[in-house]
């Protein structure tokens, strides 16, 4: 059971960041995240990084699995999404949808407004000393509905709240930072990884 948690809560952190590829999802070309996702009680901290504008994005993450503690490395490279217990050596992957329109906080089309019913809110907040703008929206993902909000920052969400069925998954940005490399081990999946495609 808390290994299904923690790969639904794996799932629903990508939701409101996976993106097709040539774009500039972030208003920089890469950079290094400290965030603590908060699921059901249980509080993951992670570090990711960003390459290509937000076109790649990968985090490895510390679990608690079925037999015990796992590591889990998420990689994001344009519509492709790899989820990996480094652990265990296995792992799935995902390709979005081809012409699927996602949510660019830096290019919000009338299409993806109308889609996820996107609604910005007056309120303001500042996040590591950054003035965020929040929206509300609705998304699918394994076929249910999420009510999300999102404050963001130069097209990067620092804070979201990710609410499907009784879950409420709240995840915040507690370092950011700008640097000219990315490790590799934090975008490459290792070639000894058992991959199923979905």
């Amino acid at each position: 059971m808390k290994r299904r948690m923690f790969f639904t809560a794996v799932l629903l952190m990508l939701v409101a960041t996976v993106g097709m590829a040539q774009e500039h999802f972030y208003g920089m070309k890469a950079g290094r995240v400290k965030q603590k996702v908060s699921v059901m009680g249980q509080e993951q901290v992670s570090e990711a990084y960003f390459d290509d504008w937000g076109n790649i994005q990968g985090s490895i993450t510390q679990g608690q699995g079925a037999a015990g503690p796992v590591e889990l490395l998420t990689v994001k490279k344009g519509p492709k999404v790899t989820i990996v217990n480094l652990t265990e050596k296995e792992g799935i992957s995902m390709t979005q949808e081809e012409g699927a329109e996602e949510v660019n906080y830096l290019n919000l089309t009338d299409a993806v407004i109308d889609k996820y019913q996107m609604l910005e809110l007056e309120e303001k907040q500042v996040i590591l000393g950054h003035e965020c703008t929040g929206y509300n929206l609705v998304q699918e993902a394994q076929g249910q509905q999420l009510q999300v909000t999102a404050w963001v920052w130069n097209g990067i969400p620092l804070k979201s709240e990710i609410k499907m069925g009784g879950v409420t998954q709240v995840t915040e940005v507690l370092e950011l930072e700008e640097v000219t490399e990315v490790p590799a081990k934090f975008v490459t999946v290792p070639e000894d990884v058992k991959i199923t495609e979905m």
